[in-house]
């Protein structure tokens, strides 16, 4: 009936549109045993006798001109291919009908379709497939790659003589250019103009285990019982394992595993934690995150420190440490720019921490742990040195530098005394605070001056009110929490272990001089309430990192929640954890849980009543330091700033396709499970916000050139350094001692 689908419908609506993979699979099935019956018709036992009985002529000539079902069938879904968006990205059970029905065919051939066009067919297919496979998401498998490459090699199992078809016309006798052109697809790595630009979809198309296994399975086949293929593969395997000599980077690592070492998920790369330096790692991380600072710290012109000699190694004071700070500045420099470029899992700060020098110029010993606090205002202070060489001497100031008036006021309003001081960080009460507001608001309370302790003005004592508040805002404020403080009983340093809250956006204009003035002047007026003042809008801020100490006053650790702020969609801020070489999402939801301190119910098994019963105990870990960012300001750098371009878009914004196809697949194949839906949806979301979408700042070329030659090392240790290379190696190994004891040598 007319109203029916036809062969070529049905198949494309149950193998490749159908988003169920159960379904997908029984369709299969069905087909399959659809064809199962015209197997013994495609293989008859005894060719038909000249002359003799059989079918009669006419009869022949009319079956030759109606297409078996399995040719009929074979001949529909070739002419499918290529599987169009995001049928790729559902091709698998496709693929392997399609390889089970091709191979029954006799010789693999059709008859209008012999096996050496097929196999040029699906050859032209695949070498003009995109990349699609990205390093950053091994769940996203190209499935329509895979099924060419076994397809192919089906092919080459049943016609041995296509292993040495040229990829095109103009290529060499012997099968050499499709030798090469699998190699590249398998090894090839990007240049590191490309691999820059594009990000996690660069070359080599093979990625995943299943695609390099199906193509490292066609490879061996092209090299079998193929005396000029194996000669020219052990060639290029040869050369390939001697360009691997001169680096030397790992040879210390006896454990070496490139697929455990590359970077997060989340885009971003982790700090190895030399011992005890989880406090560097937390804090540098808060800082690399604030856009500003990493683009003006990535932007300044900065000399490399001279090489130690050995009369500077013998001196007190050697010529990296000189008054300015300089080789602290460079290392961050460098450190940042691997943090920005890198495509490993985690940086070693061995030689940040050989360059801060404490007041005895001896390097940070990693083995000590620091107060974070006290660390940041050291850092500050060598930071501020060498900046003073630069064309950004005040950068320090300009992001975090604020300053705070210290003010004595007696009752009559006049101000007796005030004393600027200038701030990178506010330190705020938490013992018996219920929240960071309260803190701030013993802030700026002030203390009473009377009776003994009155205030000397101008040789007359008199009652006052000595005050500290906040004179001038930063648009990075960074507020730290006194969790430790000096018990005079036990004589031994504590950590507060107090419930203390923070909102994810503050208002500062109360803890300024300009508020406080305003409200004393209207209580001396009348009562009311105060007109708001244009300048208070410019006080708020939002929350942007969140800095935790785990642990007691004598051991703990230390790690970072900070805020994404480059994420695509306005409002849409996802956070992330740091914790040394760990990098993670973070659900936002979970700060107060995680960062408020206070105390939680844990049950344990109590022996005297034989159950497990309910207690609470202190949480052991809350927060030490919080980022928090102007909104005003915020908001203004980001309109100023160079617009964020991921990999894998271009200058223009256009996207690239494979990316484009590569998201548009993982859509359409959330909706086949549940398991699929969160697989593909973690998948766009990682692809949105975590494909290291960094500012378009300009790293300097010398630490760019440094950081992709340990790149371009690591991307090919990635696909060498593993055990389905390890099997293909094995395998090759044995036919070159198989072809020569055959004595056809290669």
């Amino acid at each position: 009936p007319a109203d029916l689908p036809s062969l070529r419908e049905w198949v494309a609506a149950m193998l490749l549109r159908c988003r169920v993979p159960e379904v997908r699979e029984e369709a299969c099935a069905a087909l399959y045993a659809l064809a199962r019956d015209d197997f013994a018709a495609e293989h008859p036992s005894s060719p038909p006798q000249a002359g003799g009985g059989g079918a009669a002529p006419g009869a022949s000539a009319a079956s030759a001109r109606v297409p078996s079902p399995l040719h009929a069938l074979v001949g529909e879904m070739l002419s499918l291919l290529p599987p169009a968006g995001a049928e790729a990205s559902r091709s698998e059970q496709f693929f392997e009908l399609l390889r089970s029905l091709v191979g029954r065919c006799p010789s693999c051939s059709l008859p209008d379709l012999p096996a050496a066009a097929l196999f040029a067919r699906l050859l032209q297919l695949q070498q003009s497939h995109p990349v699609v496979e990205r390093r950053d998401a091994p769940e996203l498998v190209d499935h329509e790659l895979v099924g060419y490459l076994r397809l192919m090699r089906v092919l080459l199992r049943a016609q041995p003589h296509l292993k040495r078809q040229p990829v095109d016309a103009g290529g060499a006798d012997g099968g050499t250019h499709l030798v090469v052109a699998i190699f590249d697809d398998l090894f090839r790595l990007p240049s590191v103009e490309e691999a820059r630009r594009i990000g996690a979809l660069t070359p080599p198309q093979c990625k995943t285990p299943r695609c390099r296994a199906a193509a490292l399975a066609l490879l061996a086949e092209l090299a079998e019982r193929e005396p000029a293929n194996l000669s020219l593969l052990l060639e290029m395997l040869l050369a390939q394992q001697l360009s691997r000599s001169g680096h030397s980077r790992v040879s210390y690592m006896w454990h070496y595993a490139p697929a455990m070492h590359e970077k997060s998920r989340c885009g971003y790369v982790g700090l190895k934690n030399l011992g005890a330096t989880c406090y560097l790692n937390s804090l540098v991380q808060q800082l690399f995150l604030i856009p500003e600072f990493r683009a003006a710290i990535l932007a300044l012109q900065i000399e490399p420190p001279a090489p130690a000699s050995a009369t500077d190694a013998a001196s007190d004071l050697s010529a990296a440490d000189e008054p300015g700070g300089g080789d602290v500045l460079y290392y961050l420099q460098a450190m940042f720019g691997y943090l920005h470029e890198s495509e490993k899992r985690w940086y070693d700060t061995r030689d940040f921490c050989g360059a801060f020098r404490d007041c005895e110029n001896l390097p940070l010993n990693p083995s000590v742990q620091m107060d974070v606090d006290e660390f940041l205002n050291m850092l500050f202070e060598k930071l501020e040195a060498g900046l003073g060489r630069t064309s950004s001497p005040k950068l320090l100031q300009s992001l975090f530098g604020g300053s705070v008036v210290n003010q004595i006021i007696d009752k009559a309003g006049r101000r007796l005394s005030e004393r600027v001081e200038p701030f990178f960080v506010i330190s705020i009460e938490v013992k018996n605070k219920a929240s960071v507001m309260d803190g701030l608001a013993q802030f700026v309370e002030g203390e009473t001056l009377d009776g003994d302790n009155k205030y000397n003005f101008e040789g007359e004592y008199v009652e006052a009110t000595k005050r500290c508040c906040i004179s001038r805002l930063p648009p990075v404020l960074i507020l730290h929490l006194k969790r430790f403080e000096f018990d005079f009983d036990l004589m031994k340093k504590m950590k507060l272990y107090d419930h203390c809250e923070f909102p994810p956006s503050i208002d500062m204009a109360p803890y300024t001089v300009r508020y406080l003035e305003r409200q004393e002047k209207l209580l001396g007026e009348a009562e009311g309430p105060s007109p708001a003042d244009e300048e208070d809008g410019d006080c708020v801020y939002e929350l942007a990192g969140v800095l935790v100490h785990t642990g007691t006053s004598d051991s703990g650790h230390y790690y970072s929640f900070i805020r994404e702020r480059r994420a695509a969609q306005p409002g849409a801020h996802p956070w992330l954890h740091f914790n040394d070489t760990l990098v993670e999402p973070f659900d936002s939801s979970e700060i107060g849980k995680n960062c408020f301190g206070g105390v939680e119910p844990v049950v344990s098994w109590d022996v005297d009543t034989n159950k497990p019963v309910q207690r609470t105990q202190v949480k052991p870990h809350s927060a030490y330091m919080l980022f928090y960012e102007k909104v005003s300001a915020h908001a203004q750098s980001r309109e100023g700033a160079p617009e964020a371009v991921p990999r894998g878009e271009g200058r223009d914004g256009a996207r690239d396709q494979p990316m484009a196809e590569a998201e548009a697949g993982a859509e359409a194949e959330g909706g086949d499970s549940e398991a699929g839906a969160t697989a593909g949806a973690e998948y766009v979301e990682h692809a949105r916000l975590c494909s290291d979408a960094a500012l378009s700042v300009a790293v300097p070329e010398e630490v760019a050139r440094e950081v992709w030659a340990e790149n371009m090392h690591f991307l090919r240790d990635r696909y060498l350094v593993d055990g389905l290379h390890f099997e293909f190696l094995l395998r090759v190994v044995r036919m070159a001692f198989s072809s020569v004891a055959s004595g056809a040598a290669p």
